[in-house]
């Protein structure tokens, strides 16, 4: 940081120290890394809020209660501090610190591109410096050791050729519906090669990826009893394939056929169960988690 600020005068200086404080960030800015990493569904299942409500968290105009910081700190294998206070105890929290770094990284190479004068062109060119700075200490720090808040669960993320996926506790029913009535709590992680993600499932990163598990034989064979089922809940799309989605209150997991006029035909493997089509007015209580990219037999 002293490197950076000897090479300003003046104004610029004063700019630049006042600017610097845009890298802490508070705790709004801290909510919303967490519930971007969870993603939507995961949030409000997490925190029992509604998504609506965790953005006004997100954006300062209210303020969550300790139980949501804790459960939302829980689910996503981070610190208290962290969320709480910004101080960094294990690898989550360092990852999570990185994605706020990183966006603010865009951001000040957004201004510089579109020619901003929210700041002095030197200060400008500084803050990128130091962001750029930040993120490798932070990058560095992330992969030097695994998780040291003694869970034994390994990294979030490795350098190299794996990528691990958080493993949560709830269940997707293979059958009649689950009834996932608890919070979703971080399990462990599931390591995938970053060659597998990038040429079977065009990612390159966990961002809305998670793995759960199936119950039930609805959708043998494809899907067996206590499968493991990665979800990729960015992919929403309406083209035919297996959803984990929510009906009702059962997380459930079928394939959906989407028709003429709205609806959408919930289909089984096994079958010996029958075929449910839902009409736009029931497609009030459904709502899709994410399309399943993986299954995970045992023998």
């Amino acid at each position: 940081m002293s490197k950076i600020q000897t090479q300003l005068r003046g104004p610029s200086d004063d700019q630049f120290v006042k600017a610097t404080y845009r890298f802490q960030p508070n705790l709004p800015q801290r909510i919303k890394v967490v519930i971007d990493v969870l993603g939507e569904h995961r949030s409000i299942r997490t925190a029992g809020k509604s998504w609506k409500q965790l953005n006004r968290y997100a954006s300062g105009d209210n303020e969550p209660t300790r139980e949501v910081l804790e459960l939302l700190s829980k689910s996503i294998g981070g610190s208290k501090q962290w969320l709480d206070a910004g101080e960094m105890h294990n690898q989550i929290d360092k990852f999570c610190e990185f994605i706020f770094l990183a966006g603010e990284l865009r951001v000040l190479e957004k201004m510089k591109a579109t020619k901003s004068t929210e700041y002095f062109p030197d200060v400008l060119e500084a803050l990128i410096d130091m962001a750029e700075f930040l993120i490798e200490d932070i990058d560095s720090l992330m992969f030097k050791n695994k998780l040291d808040d003694n869970t034994g669960k390994g990294q979030l993320l490795q350098k190299g050729s794996m990528i691990n996926i958080p493993r949560y506790d709830a269940h997707l029913s293979a059958g009649d519906g689950h009834l996932n009535d608890h919070k979703a709590t971080l399990l462990d992680y599931i390591p995938f090669t970053r060659e597998f993600l990038q040429k079977k499932l065009n990612r390159s990163s966990i961002d809305d990826l998670s793995i759960l598990e199936a119950t039930g034989d609805s959708m043998l064979p494809t899907i067996s009893d206590g499968d493991l089922v990665l979800i990729d809940e960015s992919d929403k799309t309406e083209i035919d394939g297996i959803f984990a989605y929510v009906q009702g209150d059962f997380a459930r997991i079928k394939r959906l056929r989407f028709m003429m006029g709205g609806k959408i035909e919930i289909v089984s493997d096994n079958e010996i169960y029958s075929s449910e089509t839902l009409s736009r007015s029931d497609l009030e209580q459904f709502h899709i988690i994410g399309r399943v990219r993986w299954v995970g037999h045992t023998v």
